[in-house]
């Protein structure tokens, strides 16, 4: 009897239905969830691209704007990038220069337009740092004269354009000031023609006074009485001689026609002299004179002009001081720089006077009230004059006086 033996299968191992659908799903998913973000993308970019061109239609829109702004300006401008290459250049600036309308101007460098200006321009010399200014490209340049051959004279401004403290480019403008010039020199020939023809018959009047004065003082006593009058007309004189003087002054620095005389300065024993000089009104208000300098202090300048600026702003601290009061002198200097600062007692300058006290003719309310003479020029001179001494002037004033600072360099040229 053969025994039949049946084979047994094997079993495989039951998936279980879940896990298989599962996975379908989590790929249906993922793919349903990458094309979700890439059409949010899409949307976005779409978004941002159009965000993009409409803020680019918007900034040309904006240049052109400027540009036609500019265009119709009656000052000459030109702008270059941070390569100095040129961005803009408006009509104006073409025919100051004479450069004919079909020169592509527009993405040239700034060497290219040297061909235009050297010719035109007299003074300053031209060259390519009067141009991009590339020495010192930070720094503002406002009313930097310069004169053509044909005898117009502009304003040079330069203006420098940063984004985020990063240098972006600059902006040079051109403003005729020529009339002005014209008009400014005809005042100061005419001061100066003025001065001149009064000072001789002023000469006169002081010298006929002082023959008079010696006349009544030497015959009869009763004629003395006469002596107060004489006086107070040598004083009106000595005013209006002081005037001229000033006048002529500010007629020669202005016409240019003041050279410097550079030489050794002790300040102490300058600033003494000065007081010596005004020992007479001193002692009439019964004023002290009080000097804070190092006697070792020295500076190179012109002391012929130095005596003038300091001796305009001590007069001045002087008549409008109370009687009794001191006047201070100090000195200090920092670096190459020496400070002399006059310290008055008097009712101080109002605040909204500030910005005129250095010009011509002006005169404080509480300087009228005060004193009635006076021009109104000193303190004008007195920038003029410190100016060309390389220096600079500046004053504080409160209710209980003014300090008028003038700072030097220590060597003229070193400012």
């Amino acid at each position: 009897m053969v025994r039949t033996v049946k084979k047994q299968r094997r079993r495989r191992p039951r998936r279980e239905p879940s896990s298989r659908t599962g996975v379908i799903r989590e790929r249906k998913e993922g793919k349903r969830a990458l094309r979700m973000g890439q059409e949010r993308l899409e949307r976005k970019v779409h978004e941002r691209t159009r965000a993009l061109e409409e803020a680019q239609a918007q900034d040309r829109a904006n240049l052109q704007r400027l540009r036609n702004i500019i265009s119709h300006l009656s000052v000459g401008i030109i702008a270059f990038d941070e390569n100095f290459r040129v961005l803009h250049a408006n009509e104006r600036f073409c025919s100051l220069f004479g450069i004919p309308s079909t020169e592509p101007v527009i993405g040239k460098a700034a060497r290219n337009l040297l061909r235009y200006l050297r010719p035109a321009i007299l003074t300053p010399p031209v060259n390519l740092g009067t141009i991009s200014r590339v020495a010192d490209k930070r720094k503002p340049i406002h009313g930097q004269e310069v004169h053509f051959r044909d005898g117009r004279v502009f304003l040079r401004d330069y203006l420098p354009v940063f984004d985020a403290g990063v240098f972006r480019g600059q902006i040079i403008m051109y403003r005729d000031i020529t009339r002005e010039k014209h008009v400014d020199t005809a005042k100061s020939d005419f001061m100066s023609f003025a001065s001149h023809q009064l000072r001789t018959p002023l000469t006169a009047i002081r010298w006929a006074l002082g023959r008079m004065r010696r006349v009544l003082l030497s015959e009869d006593p009763a004629h003395r009485s006469l002596l107060p009058l004489l006086d107070a007309a040598h004083r009106g004189t000595r005013s209006m001689a002081d005037t001229i003087n000033t006048m002529l002054s500010i007629s020669s620095i202005e016409a240019g026609a003041v050279s410097l005389a550079v030489s050794e300065v002790r300040l102490h024993a300058f600033l003494r002299g000065l007081r010596e000089s005004f020992r007479a009104e001193l002692a009439v208000r019964r004023q002290r004179f009080v000097i804070h300098c190092a006697p070792s202090t020295r500076i190179w300048t012109d002391p012929r002009l130095l005596k003038e600026v300091l001796a305009n702003i001590i007069s001045n601290a002087i008549k409008y001081s109370p009687a009794k009061s001191e006047i201070s002198v100090d000195v200090s200097h920092k670096g190459q720089l020496v400070a002399i600062a006059i310290k008055d007692r008097g009712h101080g300058i109002p605040a909204h006077e500030w910005d005129r006290v250095f010009q011509k003719f002006f005169r404080g309310e509480h300087a009228m009230q005060t004193l009635a003479e006076g021009s109104g020029l000193g303190l004008y001179l007195v920038s003029l004059l410190v100016q060309k001494l390389q220096g600079k002037v500046a004053f504080v004033s409160t209710r209980g006086g003014t300090t008028f600072t003038v700072q030097l360099p220590l060597a003229h040229g070193e400012a």
